[in-house]
Formats: C-alpha cells, structure tokens, sequence
C-alpha cells in the first residue's frame, strides 16, 4: 500500500511540476495582416513572401529584428499573414513596424512595402500592455 501511496504522491508531484513549467513558460503574441500588391497583381510562380518585425526606433542605426518569417512558396493574394514574436522582447518607449518582401525563390527582390507599418505599442514596462494590431500592406514592385 505504501509503494502505490509513494507512486501516487511523486505521480502528483511530477504533474504539479509540469503545470509549473508550462505556466512559466510567456506565451506569444501575434501581429496578423493582409498583404496585397499595388494595381492588383499577380504573385508569379515560385515566389515567397518574408514577413518581418522590427524595433526602428533607433534613426542611426540598423533596425533590430524582432520576429521573422517566411511563407514558401507564397500563396494567393491577399496572402493573409500571422507572425508571432516574444512580448518579453518589447521595450517601453520604442517604435515597433511590420514589413513584408517578396523573392523569386533564387533570392532576387521583386516587391517590397515602401512605408513603415507601425504595429505594437508598449505602454510601460508591464509586457500586458503590449498592444497590438492587424496590418493591411499593399506592396510596391521593384525595378
């Protein structure tokens, strides 16, 4: 009888520890948008679309990648889009945009956004009141 009791209390233990674990572990938030050509183009064949986040608060400095991902091969348009970054990552007082690319899939650029989409807010130093919003990016071809 001791031996079940045992293996019933380590059991309870090893599941407490398990709820432990996953609440400490930050679940992520999600930056989620649409992403459409300029004049209503067609995504060529063999493309992919590279969604970024980035802190560009800095002027004279390069931008600091926060969350990045790639959709291969690209979808049809309006590509719909969710991205997820860390909140932990978010620093009070600093700019935060969203920005989109599409490459052949040998690397060469064909469209790009050619303005900032601003996209998460931090309020203070609580990563709760990181604010965040969906994104509509119409993307201009490159020459």
């Amino acid at each position: 009888m001791t031996r079940y009791f045992q293996s019933g209390v380590l059991g309870a233990a090893f599941i407490s520890l398990l709820m432990m674990v996953s609440c400490a572990v930050p679940e992520g938030s999600f930056i989620s948008g649409t992403i459409a050509l300029q004049n209503g183009s067609e995504l060529a064949p063999n493309t992919v679309i590279e969604v970024s986040l980035a802190d560009v608060s800095l002027a004279d400095a390069p931008m600091k990648v926060i969350s990045k991902k790639r959709f291969n091969p690209a979808q049809a348009l309006p590509f719909h889009f969710s991205l997820e970054y860390d909140p932990k990552l978010i620093l009070p007082r600093h700019s935060y945009a969203v920005s989109a690319r599409i490459q052949s899939i040998d690397g060469k650029l064909l469209w790009i956004n050619d303005m900032p989409y601003s996209v998460v807010e931090a309020t203070n130093t609580s990563s709760t009141d990181v604010k965040t919003q969906t994104v509509k990016m119409v993307l201009k071809k490159v020459n």
